[in-house]
């Protein structure tokens, strides 16, 4: 099998995904204690703070990752990432693109999910001492 390039393409997936996940991560913030939110903002990111701390698995139901779904318009899906990584069309019957395929979205999702809650507990932290 050749996958000449598969590394950068895991690093370019890799940068997107933590992209994806701190832009979304302050979507989260804004609209928590931000300047968007109409709630006790202080209220809530402190309740955030405590519930990370704590290991608190519910905590992390609470918010949707974002993910490659396609489900809402804009959104990313596995071949527009392949795209954007690899810079040719993706084609599912070539069996080498399938496997670059599976590689590409298991470092866009791990580059998300290692950004998005970090975010959101620095902003929350930054959010309340900054105060």
């Amino acid at each position: 099998m050749n996958t000449t390039g598969i590394e950068e393409y895991i690093e370019k997936a890799t940068a997107e995904g933590k992209r994806a996940g701190i832009n979304s991560a302050y979507m989260v913030c804004q609209y928590s204690w931000g300047g968007r939110s109409g709630r006790d903002a202080k209220e809530i990111a402190e309740s955030v703070i405590r519930r990370m701390d704590d290991g608190d698995p519910a905590i992390y139901d609470a918010y949707e990752l974002p993910n490659l779904s396609g489900e809402w318009g804009g959104d990313l899906t596995p071949s527009d990432l392949f795209w954007i990584c690899c810079k040719f069309e993706y084609d599912p019957e070539i069996m080498e693109h399938q496997f670059m395929l599976d590689e590409i979205c298991t470092a866009w999702e791990t580059g998300v999910s290692e950004y998005f809650y970090e975010t959101i507990y620095t902003d929350a932290k930054s959010f309340l001492f900054n105060k």
